[in-house]
């Protein structure tokens, strides 16, 4: 039940160049994202959080053990994986022309891959975890090549980045409801097996390879199993819940209700083909995929509930789309471009708010520099969090998804905002303090004397401390 996929010299231009047009914006934006701040200045790998492979990869096209920013390289050659993935699942629904590539912009433009993309370090490894795991569905190898196959593909895609695992899961559901015409439930229930057991087999040499390499995955491996598991359950199912509705709102099912009424035209009447046997089967899959959409994430003790942690949803119409059988629909062509005005729309305010943000974080940072003497010997202390641009607050309120996607590096909360003066040359990392030494030190906050204010920041110094206080 494998499929040869045959994609043309036209398709990899049109994908090409669509991919390149998408992630411009990001590319003009200039930003460095979070994690990119850190890495820009020490340029470590992913060790820490069990992606060896993502550390391997990024060495060698950096030519050193020191990583190096490789933009904008990364950020056009991951967007044109997630083009190219995105086609690869259009043709598993059978789309055909025009229709598959815009299948491809349906799903490469998902507003969840957006946090990827931005990062320049990141974005390629993430991208590439999700290449893998489409990439089997693309050949036609004999049963035990084709488990092999799979199973080293899936292992590669843990090794760069555990939370793309699921997506292979979701492939093989779409895979089989697509099928549902030609092949017997009897031949697709063998199908299922055994992608089941290469996603067993390559479980086990992945987790066989964590004891041999001893990777450290941070505490972020453990399951819900380990706490109170319907406590846990809940917690997870509500983080997944707030960040979905954040771009699952009114103004999506604005853009895409006539893509969604086509589906459900089209769904209905594949149902009323092929019986009531296969359609309850056909309902069985989709329960399945749909249990799938939360990730990883929903069974792990403490995840990181980010955008890019949830883009299994960029996945949801494929669910119903694959068992359409729409192939080169013409309306399937129209309603899909009006309903990329939405995540083309995102993509474009999320890079200038991004700019933005930095352009008055550097002003910021700037000011806080022309201050730096008072700093010599002394303790920094963040009190509050920086102010929003105006553009990235209209754009939130716009687009609500921007809100978990558009950080604010200079507050009291975390040490990006330590680590951001740190990559201007403001301030070293030593003088930056937390927990317990940082109460103490606030209790010197009312003795403290202010030395500069501008931009809604203060600049205090006591004796031994001064405070960037942003209240």
């Amino acid at each position: 039940m494998s499929i040869y996929m045959n994609i043309t010299r036209k398709d990899v231009v049109i994908l090409a160049i669509a991919s390149i047009a998408y992630v411009s914006p990001i590319l003009l934006s200039g930003s460095y994202y979070i994690d990119d701040i850190n890495r820009s200045i020490y340029g470590y790998g992913w060790q820490h959080d069990g992606r060896p492979l993502s550390t391997l990869i990024m060495q060698l096209l950096s030519g050193g053990k020191i990583i190096t920013d490789l933009y904008p390289f990364t950020q056009v050659i991951s967007s044109f994986l997630l083009f190219i993935s995105g086609y690869i699942l259009s043709k598993v629904c059978k789309l055909h022309g025009y229709s598959a590539h815009l299948g491809a912009a349906i799903f490469a433009t998902c507003p969840f891959f957006l946090q990827g993309l931005s990062y320049r370090y990141d974005c390629l490894p993430i991208s590439l975890s999700v290449f893998f795991c489409m990439l089997s569905f693309c050949f036609n190898f004999q049963k035990h090549i084709d488990l092999l196959f799979s199973a080293i593909l899936i292992t590669l895609s843990l090794l760069i980045y555990q939370s793309s695992i699921m997506i292979f899961c979701l492939m093989t559901v779409i895979y089989c409801t697509s099928q549902l015409r030609e092949e017997s439930i009897k031949n697709i229930c063998l199908f299922i097996f055994d992608k089941i057991l290469s996603v067993f087999i390559s479980l086990v040499i992945f987790f066989w390879l964590t004891k041999i390499l001893s990777l450290d995955f941070s505490d972020r491996n453990k399951f819900i199993t380990e706490g109170d598991i319907i406590l846990n359950l809940t917690e997870n199912l509500h983080n997944f819940k707030s960040i979905a509705t954040s771009y699952l709102n009114e103004s999506f099912f604005i853009y895409f209700s006539p893509l969604i009424i086509l589906t459900i035209t089209y769904t209905i009447k594949q149902a009323f083909y092929l019986g009531l046997k296969r359609s309850i089967f056909a309902a069985v899959l989709f329960f399945c995929a749909l249990l799938m959409l939360p990730g990883i994430n929903l069974i792990l003790a403490s995840p990181y509930w980010t955008p890019r942690t949830v883009t299994n949803l960029a996945f949801l119409p494929f669910i119903f789309i694959g068992f359409c059988n729409l192939k080169d629909s013409k309306a399937f062509i129209w309603l899909s471009c009006i309903s990329l005005i939405l995540p083309i729309s995102i993509c474009t305010s999320y890079a200038s708010s991004l700019k933005s943000q930095d352009d008055l974080t550097s002003i910021i940072s700037e000011f806080i520099y022309d201050k730096s003497n008072a700093f010599h010997g002394k303790k920094i202390v963040f009190i509050g969090s920086m102010p929003v641009s105006h553009q990235l607050t209209l754009s939130m309120i716009k687009f609500p998804v921007l809100g978990y996607m558009s950080p604010n590096y200079l507050n009291d909360q975390t040490t990006w905002g330590v680590a951001l003066l740190r990559s201007k040359s403001v301030i070293p990392s030593d003088m930056y303090v937390e927990g317990g030494q940082r109460e103490e030190l606030l209790k010197q906050v009312s003795h403290s004397k202010l030395i500069a204010n501008a931009y809604n920041v203060s600049i205090k110094e006591s004796e031994s401390a001064v405070f960037i206080d942003f209240r």
